[in-house]
C-alpha cells in the first residue's frame, strides 16, 4: 500500500529563517561562487542556521514527510 503513513518523502524549499534544528538538507547548498557549503543529507543545527544567514543564503531545500503538508 503506497499510502502508508510517513512513507512518502518530499522536498520543500524553506526560507533559512524558518529552518529548525533536525531538518535534513535535500539538495546541496552552494554559495554565490558555487562552492558547496552544505551537503545533501546534512542535518540542520542552530550553528548551521547562523552560518547560512552569515553567508546570505536565503533558502534551503529540505526533506520532509508528505504528512507535513497534510497536517
Amino acid at each position: 500500500n503506497a499510502s502508508a503513513k510517513g512513507s512518502a518523502i518530499v522536498k520543500k524549499t524553506t526560507k533559512v529563517m524558518e529552518l529548525t534544528p533536525g531538518m535534513v538538507v535535500a539538495r546541496c547548498v552552494t554559495d554565490i561562487n558555487g562552492k558547496v557549503v552544505l551537503s545533501e543529507g546534512a542535518v540542520i543545527s542552530e550553528r548551521t542556521i547562523q552560518r547560512l544567514q552569515s553567508w546570505d543564503i536565503a533558502e534551503v531545500c529540505i526533506k520532509c514527510s508528505r504528512d507535513d503538508f497534510e497536517a
